[in-house]
C-alpha cells in the first residue's frame, strides 16, 4: 500500500521531454519541480541521454524515470517501440496538439501510459506524471533466482531478505546496463563506452568485474557468450 511517506514525488524523480518545441515555457517551468530534468529536441539526442546517464558526485547513476514524448518530433513513434524494447521499464506520456482517434490509436500502439493535450494545465500534468510513476513504478521488482531482485523505484539490488548488494559503481553500472538490454547480447565495446565510459579498460578487468558480481549474487546472473558479450539471467517476473 502507497502511503504518503512512500509515495513517489516528482523531486525525487529524472525526467526525459522530447519535443522540438523548446520555447514552450510552460513545460519548463513544470520541470523544475523535479530532481533532474533533460530536453532532447531529436529522437537521436533522446537516445544518446538515455544511454549516457548523469553521474553523481557520489558516484551513483541517475537513470531517467519517466519520458515526456511530444509528438511534433519526427519519427516519434520508431522512437517509442525502440524505448519499450531496450529500456521496458520506463513509463513514456505522450503529449499532442491532437486527441483525434488516429492520435489515440498511435498512443496505444507505442504503450503510452497516457496521451495528453498540449494544453494541460501545469497541476493536471503534475498529477499525470505521479500517478504514472506510482503506478508503473512503485513495488514493480525485477526478479532473479536465488531471490535476488533489482527494485525499480530505488534503483537498488537486493538478497530475498531484503538486504541491499552493496556493488561498486562499475559493478552495478555493468548489471543495470545487461539488465536494460536483457533479451541481447551486449557486447565488449558497448559495455566498455557505457560503464567504463572511456576509461582504460582490458578483457581481464571486465571479467574480474563479471566474478565480483557473480560473488555477490549467484554464477549464472551474468552469462558469458565467447568472443561476443554478456546477457543478464532471464527475470522470473519478465
Amino acid at each position: 500500500m502507497v502511503t504518503t511517506k512512500n509515495l513517489r514525488k516528482l523531486k525525487n524523480a529524472n525526467l526525459l521531454v522530447i519535443t522540438s518545441d523548446s520555447s514552450d515555457k510552460a513545460l519548463s517551468t513544470f520541470c523544475q519541480d523535479f530532481k533532474d530534468a533533460k530536453f532532447a529536441s531529436t529522437t537521436a539526442e533522446a537516445i544518446s541521454k538515455l544511454n549516457n546517464p548523469h553521474i553523481n558526485n557520489d558516484g551513483s547513476i541517475s537513470h531517467i524515470d519517466i519520458v515526456i514524448l511530444d509528438t511534433n518530433v519526427a519519427n516519434y513513434q520508431e522512437f517509442a517501440k525502440q524505448l519499450k524494447a531496450t529500456m521496458p521499464t520506463i513509463p513514456k506520456i505522450i503529449i499532442s496538439d491532437s486527441l483525434e482517434d488516429d492520435m489515440i490509436l498511435n498512443a496505444v500502439n507505442c504503450e503510452a501510459y497516457m496521451l495528453l493535450p498540449k494544453t494541460i494545465s501545469n497541476s493536471e500534468l503534475r498529477v499525470a506524471v505521479i500517478m504514472c510513476l506510482n503506478q508503473a513504478k512503485r513495488g514493480d521488482k525485477v526478479e532473479f533466482a536465488k531471490g535476488i531482485y533489482f527494485d525499480e523505484y530505488r534503483q537498488l539490488f537486493f538478497r530475498k531478505n531484503g538486504e541491499n548488494i552493496d556493488l561498486t559503481k562499475l559493478e552495478f553500472g555493468l548489471l543495470k546496463l545487461l539488465l536494460d538490454r536483457r533479451g541481447d547480447i551486449t557486447d565488449y565495446d558497448i559495455i566498455k563506452d557505457q560503464v567504463w565510459r572511456g576509461k582504460k579498460m582490458s578483457i581481464f578487468t571486465m571479467r574480474n568485474v563479471v566474478n565480483k558480481i557473480r560473488q555477490k549474487t549467484y554464477y549464472d546472473i551474468i552469462k558469458n557468450f565467447s568472443n561476443k558479450g554478456y546477457t543478464i539471467d532471464e527475470p522470473k517476473n519478465r
